[in-house]
């Protein structure tokens, strides 16, 4: 008895021949092709249903534990490193807002 158009298409695939091909050579179209390579590939792994898998906590709780994790793991060398990262940005800051006064300035002077 023959193999089925799909047993075809299996093997095919497996032996790395293009989907186009198979098409041609099996004698189908190429959605037939898709679907049984899409089939193929379903039971590789695990099914996951919809939704947050059970037992997880919700993304503020895991987001705040992560932060606390993380400061708490911090060495002196990694809190000098976020001070001075915080007073650059400072710095920074106060830098652009001199700018804009000296353009709010200038507006005003040509706009009088």
């Amino acid at each position: 008895m023959a193999a089925s158009k799909s047993d075809q298409i299996r093997e095919m695939l497996g032996k790395g021949i293009a989907d186009a091909d198979i098409a041609k050579k099996v004698g189908c179209s190429r959605n037939l092709v898709y679907i049984v390579k899409s089939k193929m590939s379903k039971g590789t792994g695990p099914r996951r249903g919809p939704g947050r898998p059970k037992g997880s906590t919700s993304a503020s709780t895991s987001t705040s534990a992560s932060v606390a994790r993380a400061s708490s793991s911090m060495s002196t060398g990694g809190l000098d490193d976020l001070l001075t990262s915080i007073r650059n940005i400072q710095n920074e800051r106060d830098s652009l807002r001199g700018a804009l006064e000296n353009i709010r300035e200038v507006l005003n002077r040509v706009l009088a």
